[in-house]
């Protein structure tokens, strides 16, 4: 059984020092045993390759939602190959920035900006510890309703995600 526990947002990262502000952080982290190298791009390959069917239905109820108020929807694109270089654009996200062992992806709209990372510490030559971590900067009155609603999701949604990120990447390495 694989062990995903909730961390607080870990200092001295990229994430830590993005936003001046921070109305919401989280972060959850669980090890990863790998045969092979596991590089940054297979970490956030396995993020857009990772959401099992329930998640990509409440995306889609999501931006059907966010439609009608003007934010910002997007279809989620394949990702086959990832190129990580700060500006571009990664499936749905942005990259904000990239170091030795951090990326970090995300988005801004009206309502809120996110920030996703993906933290890689390693442990020994076969295992290394994997952590996300997800900041949020909250815009006015539509941000603060948005993240009421979001929220609980996100708070089931982060999980289901890790586990199948290393169980892939476990296959994958």
């Amino acid at each position: 059984m694989m062990n995903i526990v909730k961390v607080n947002l870990p200092s001295n990262t990229l994430v830590s020092r993005h936003f001046s502000t921070i109305d919401f952080a989280d972060g959850f982290q669980a090890p990863v045993s790998t045969q092979g190298k596991l590089t940054k791009e297979d970490i956030v390959k396995a993020f857009f390759q990772s959401s099992p069917g329930w998640i990509k239905v409440l995306m889609q109820i999501r931006n059907f939602l966010a439609s009608l108020v003007g934010l910002k929807t997007g279809k989620t694109k394949e990702v086959t190959s990832i190129t990580l270089k700060k500006g571009q654009l990664t499936g749905l996200f942005h990259i904000y920035d990239v170091a030795e062992n951090e990326v970090l992806l995300g988005e801004n709209d009206k309502h809120l900006d996110f920030r996703v990372s993906f933290i890689k510490e390693k442990l020994t030559h076969s295992k290394h510890l994997l952590t996300i971590c997800t900041i949020v900067q909250i815009h006015g009155a539509l941000g603060r309703v948005y993240w009421l609603f979001v929220k609980p999701f996100h708070k089931r949604i982060v999980p289901v995600i890790l586990r199948n990120m290393i169980k892939g990447l476990e296959a994958k390495c």
